[in-house]
């Protein structure tokens, strides 16, 4: 597995994503709407992905997965006053875990939702690929 042959282009431009699930958190735009901002994400990401990669699929869903956690991860730890004085419901559930540093919880809750979108990202490319190739 070579990592220089991945388009990193495409993992960028992907990965701006999380930039924009970060800030639309931060400021607690989201809350009744991050569902459908992450659902429209994934189908875009998908549509973008289908028709510019031909190989090493799988591998590039990982990284941009992976870096759509962080970087909303990393926003709302960043900004995290911010974040907190407008998310004050979301994170009342998460004072209520006393036995977990908060912070550290963001993180690994971005990163294990965003490595969870590599499987949202790259199951439908694989059953479409699958599926033209049958016909």
């Amino acid at each position: 597995m070579n990592i220089q042959e991945l388009n990193n282009k495409i993992i960028i431009k992907t990965g701006l994503f999380g930039l924009f699930v970060g800030v639309v958190t931060l400021f607690g735009w989201s809350q009744i709407t991050l569902p459908l901002i992450y659902l429209i994400m994934i189908i875009f990401s998908i549509f973008y992905l289908k028709e510019n990669l031909k190989d090493k699929i799988l591998l590039h869903c990982v990284i941009i997965g992976f870096t759509w956690g962080l970087d909303w991860s990393i926003i709302q730890l960043l900004f995290f006053d911010t974040f907190y004085s407008n998310n004050i419901e979301f994170l009342a559930l998460l004072i209520n875990v006393k036995s977990i540093n908060i912070k550290f919880l963001l993180i690994l809750t971005g990163i294990l939702t965003g490595l969870g979108s590599t499987f949202c990202l790259y199951v439908p490319i694989y059953l479409v690929n699958k599926f033209t190739k049958l016909l």
